[in-house]
């Protein structure tokens, strides 16, 4: 027995001594597999911060390859058991806990494909391979990770439903125009719907606007489905071996007017109703077999979810000395500080203004307010709200946890030393049509706008607009909109009371600066009563100009011999405007002016007569241009939609935005200047809506659109993806997962 007890004994203590041994092993196993994973996440870290980052180089066999210098950007932080080595290139390695690491990261090389204007897939692979030892183990992880750059990706993006209906129901004798969504993606994360205006407030209306798709390169709704509730014309994108068929995609779902809602307002504020909730839309065969390549709904599985974008490391960029520009919450200087009106109910209280830094960056005809630092790291912080407007002159981010108003023209520059680009980017169409009836511009100006990347001149930069709250398009004053359309304009109206109709013509709005303006009047009494009639016509009262007008003008007939130069000219009309633009402010000294409170105010009878002579279209060569409002950019919105929004193919939508509404004149900013035959917002670049914020409800309706043109520009995606781009917001895949156990001595000669 005390033999038997002993074998029982030796075997349970060897079974005993194997197991333990087998559960420490794994337990090594476990922790520097952990640790080279660690070493993966650490790199994909410092990849976004910076999309270039690499410590070698590989090939498309995946070898690896001559070192290179990596700007790490992680730090190390005492309060964590956790360091990084600060070697200058090749591996990136440190400790975690009581085990060490090393990576290597690598871009792998791959040829942009010239068909996706919007990706540049030359940096849309990376190889990383991690080394990870704990004791005596040492595990491999070696993967490959797709970069997305979903800001440059999208055309429109929206974390809930994206709703392409724009537009208003149809007027009277007012022609309906289509809105185009061109040249990228649309993504929805719980679905999207698309159609013409066929209600307002669910009940059914007369068609109204209606919606294009042209050049898609997909339209994929992630988790939910797509509704087209009208048929649209779509034009898809050819792929390798595969035209893109061009067609009207059917409609494939009825919205029901008398829908189930969780909520008693849930119809009110945008909730989508358990009818549509609950199916599952779906095209005919014939159709679905010609769309199913570039055309994803739920059941496809494709989803692409926007890794969160902190505002810290803007904020912190910012603050750099003599890099950024931070603005602290309530910020002081009169420089940029300023109480930015909004129309009542914005605040959710009496207040009539919102605490707003004003950065304006200026245009052809007059300077802005912002001076970058010499070495400007592209970031402009501000705690407060935001108004942007005209053209920054350097690649740059602009953020707040707030709002941005987008007032006016933003970032399509021109430059004033060539002739035709004086005023700014010409906006000249094909075929005498005007921006309510042509898609594009000329050929010559969209080649001008894709030579951004090189050209010593940049017609726009890259810029990336970030809110934690709306970005808001706000088209309120006809001055911000309209300023290189009217300037020029008014130019050739007060010539017209100095000099012959066709001479003024060809003196001012033709592309000539050599010619001379040469006056009717025969005498100074003549100018002066010119200018009069001028200001007569085109009112600037409470402004002293007229006088100052009239003596600069008929000190230039006696020094000139009875003629206008362009320069000289040029110079006293921009006083002129200079005045309106004083004049129109809503508020001065904390008064409300009253001159811009009247049609008759010059700025608003410049618009008119603008709308007039070019009613019959446009023609190339002079400066006569549709009135337009271009904004360029990547804007990025992580306010949740909380406003008058009904679902479906409804006219009512208050799309976060402030327009020309009749509720915008009680808040003492400005007239309603246009209707939607009246002028056009070009969107060019993305939108991106990410929902995660809450924001103050609006229940008023601030909004009422122009037609809309969102036209994606194909120069934007490469822009800002040089050496020095720091704040691409990037999401990462991985596509290729591989780990192995490896040997000490593969860990030293890693």
């Amino acid at each position: 027995m005390g033999i038997v007890l002993m074998l029982v004994i030796v075997g349970l203590h060897s079974f005993s001594s194997h197991r333990i041994q087998t559960t420490i092993q794994t337990s090594r196993k476990a922790k520097a597999l952990a640790i080279a994973e660690a070493g993966i996440e650490i790199a994909i870290a410092e990849l976004s911060y910076s999309y270039n980052y690499a410590t070698n180089k590989t090939n498309l066999n995946l070898e690896w390859l001559e070192e290179k210098t990596r700007p790490q950007v992680l730090k190390n932080n005492a309060d964590h058991n956790f360091t990084v080595d600060s070697s200058s290139q090749g591996l990136y390695s440190g400790k975690l806990g009581d085990g060490e690491f090393k990576v290597r990261v690598a871009n792998i090389p791959y040829e942009d494909d010239t068909r996706t204007l919007n990706i540049n897939e030359k940096f849309a692979y990376v190889l990383i391979e991690s080394l990870g030892r704990y004791q005596d183990t040492t595990k491999r992880v070696r993967v490959v990770v797709n970069r997305r750059f979903p800001t440059r990706e999208f055309l429109m993006y929206d974390a809930e439903v994206l709703s392409l209906v724009y537009g208003e129901p149809p007027k009277p004798g007012v022609p309906m125009v289509t809105n185009v969504f061109s040249t990228g993606h649309l993504y929805g994360h719980k679905g999207i719907e698309i159609s013409r205006i066929l209600m307002t407030r669910h009940n059914p209306i007369s068609p109204g606007t209606d919606q294009a798709l042209d050049d898609m390169n997909a339209i994929i709704s992630g988790e939910g489905h797509i509704f087209f509730f009208s048929p649209i014309k779509v034009k898809f994108r050819d792929k390798p071996n595969l035209p893109g068929p061009e067609l009207m995609m059917p409609r494939n779902f009825n919205f029901p007017q008398h829908a189930t809602y969780k909520e008693p307002q849930g119809e009110r504020y945008g909730e989508y109703p358990k009818e549509m909730l609950e199916a599952k839309p779906q095209f005919p065969e014939e159709i679905k077999a010609q769309v199913s390549p570039w055309v994803k709904q739920k059941d496809d599985g494709v989803l692409l979810e926007l890794k969160a974008d902190s505002y810290y490391k803007y904020r912190d960029a910012a603050k750099e000395s003599g890099k950024g520009l931070y603005f602290a919450a309530n910020f002081a200087d009169n420089k940029f500080a300023k109480n930015y009106r909004v129309p009542n109910g914005w605040t959710g209280n009496s207040n009539k203004t919102v605490k707003s830094i004003l950065l304006d960056f200026g245009n052809n005809i007059r300077p802005g307010n912002v001076t970058l630092p010499a070495n400007f790291n592209g970031v402009i912080y501000a705690e407060d709200n935001i108004v942007i407007k005209d053209n920054p002159p350097k690649d740059l981010n602009i953020v707040t946890p707030n709002n941005v108003f987008v007032a006016g023209d933003f970032n399509q520059a021109g430059d004033k030393n060539q002739t035709d680009e004086y005023y700014g980017l010409p906006q000249d169409y094909d075929h005498g049509k005007n921006a309510l009836t042509a898609n594009n511009y000329k050929q010559d100006i969209r080649e001008r706008l894709s030579d951004d990347v090189s050209a010593p001149f940049k017609n726009h930069v890259a810029a990336k607009v970030i809110a934690g709250k709306r970005v808001v398009y706000d088209y309120r004053s006809p001055i911000d909109c309209f300023s290189n359309e009217l300037y020029p304009f008014m130019k050739y109206k007060l010539a017209t009371y100095l000099a012959a109709e066709n001479n003024a013509k060809t003196n001012t709005l033709d592309h000539n600066h050599s010619g001379q303006i040469v006056a009717s009047a025969t005498s100074r009494e003549g100018i002066a009563s010119g200018v009069a009639q001028f200001f007569s016509e085109y009112k600037l009262d409470g402004a002293d100009i007229e006088k100052e007008v009239q003596e600069d003008l008929m000190d230039l007939y006696d020094s000139q011999g009875g003629s206008f130069n362009f320069n000289e000219y040029d110079q006293i009309c921009r006083k002129i405007w200079g005045k309106y633009e004083e004049v129109y402010d809503p508020e001065k000294d904390g008064e409300v002016n009253t001159p811009a409170r009247s049609y008759d105010f010059g700025v608003y009878r410049l618009l008119n007569d603008l709308r007039s002579k070019l009613s019959s279209g446009d023609s190339a060569g002079d400066y006569l241009y549709f009135p337009e409002m271009t904004t360029n950019g990547m804007f990025i919105s992580w306010g949740k939609r909380n406003n008058e929004f009904y679902a479906g193919p409804d006219y009512i939508k208050i799309f976060n935005e402030i327009g020309c509404s009749t509720l915008c004149t009680s808040s003492h900013v400005g007239l309603v200047h246009s209707e939607m035959e009246g002028m056009v917002h070009r969107v060019y670049g993305s939108e991106i809506y990410l929902r995660k914020n809450d924001v103050q409800r609006l229940n008023g309706g601030f909004y009422s659109p122009p037609t809309r043109r969102k036209i994606y520009d194909e120069s934007l995606p490469n822009l800002g993806l040089d050496n020095t781009s720091k704040f691409e917001m990037a999401s990462y895949r991985v596509l290729s997962w591989q780990d192995t156990i490896a040997t000490d001595e593969e860990f030293d000669n890693f």
